[in-house]
């Protein structure tokens, strides 16, 4: 399905603007504009975020209001087990004990990144999730950590893993030539975590709107445009001095 109106309704993307549309107002625009099989795909781009709330609960850190679900209505999906994935189900029954869940966290994510997925989500929650295992085995390097041991849950015998898992004993980590900047970043902004944030936000940014080429009124541009949307907005929640103002418009 094609969306013409949908898509020369939305307002103009700018790092350097506060977005005219807040991505709580795109969610209620494509609530109402999206096909019910396009609607799934939104919603699974949306548990991501989700996913995040989730660990974010079990640290008792808040939330995320942008996912699909409010905090009230993930604390019951969470307690009834009801609209939240099987893989999710098993996670919960196999660790009752927060603690364990914490610990254990990362399979989650594992488990999501491996759904079957087509379009702008595959190419996406693919770089995502070799994003992830970047920036991990950066900090790991980083701070002494043991590599199998954040890795454990990624597939044996994965290519991109196994890349990573082989330099384990390296003293410093290779990594692909396409996160070359993830990488130079990392190493520039360490001692500066909310810089090293910001500057990712606009690294994703870049790769984003790569994605989106070649389909301008598809459902890959609605999902581009919304990904596109919630990186900048993310990225002046974490400016001190609009962090206030961008606050307001998001919840």
């Amino acid at each position: 399905m094609l969306y013409y109106f949908l898509t020369t309704s939305f307002t103009p993307l700018d790092l350097k603007i506060f977005p005219q549309m807040s991505f709580q107002q795109l969610k209620a625009l494509l609530d109402e504009n999206l096909s019910p099989k396009d609607q799934v795909a939104f919603r699974d781009y949306l548990f991501y975020i989700d996913l995040k709330n989730v660990k974010s609960l079990l640290a008792e850190k808040p939330i995320d209001p942008r996912g699909f679900f409010s905090e009230k209505e993930l604390r019951e999906a969470l307690l009834v087990q009801e609209d939240i994935p099987e893989y999710m189900q098993d996670f919960l029954q196999k660790f009752a004990d927060k603690e364990m869940r914490l610990r254990h966290f990362t399979s989650l994510y594992a488990q999501f990144f491996r759904q079957e997925r087509k379009g702008f989500l595959q190419k996406y929650f693919s770089w995502q999730r070799e994003l992830r295992l970047v920036i991990t085995a950066l900090r790991a390097k980083k701070w002494g950590k043991d590599l199998t041991s954040e890795l454990q849950f990624e597939e044996v015998g994965d290519p991109f893993a196994m890349h990573l898992l082989a330099q384990k004993d390296a003293k410093e980590l290779d990594v692909p030539e396409r996160y070359a900047p993830v990488k130079a970043l990392f190493q520039k902004y360490i001692n500066q975590p909310k810089e090293l944030e910001k500057q990712l936000l606009i690294y994703q940014l870049q790769v984003v709107e790569e994605f989106e080429e070649g389909r301008p009124f598809s459902v890959d541009a609605v999902l581009g445009y919304a990904a596109r949307l919630y990186l900048i907005e993310s990225w002046w929640m974490l400016d001190e001095a609009n962090g206030k103002t961008a606050l307001k418009h998001i919840v």
